[in-house]
């Protein structure tokens, strides 16, 4: 069984997840103790399903009636 600081399983969650798919068990240390350990999934993958409601981003109104390009303009003619 393999150890792993938490730090090092940051730097390294790629290496780690594909030894973890090759079977191996991995202990997740916090300062020296065991906080978790990773494992391969043992049931069967999981089945995902269709949506049952639709989304519908909600129309939002703008923040101010000013023109941004009308703003900016007005901001370089006033440096000059």
């Amino acid at each position: 069984m393999k150890t792993t600081s938490v730090s090092e399983l940051k730097a390294h969650l790629s290496e780690t997840l594909r030894a973890v798919k090759a079977g191996e068990e991995v202990v997740v240390l916090e300062h020296r103790r065991p906080v978790a350990v990773i494992r391969p999934h043992s049931g069967d993958s999981m089945i995902l399903r269709e949506a049952t409601a639709t989304y519908a981003p909600a129309q939002l109104s703008p923040l101010t009636e000013v023109d941004p390009r009308d703003a900016l303009n007005q901001e370089r003619a006033d440096t000059w």
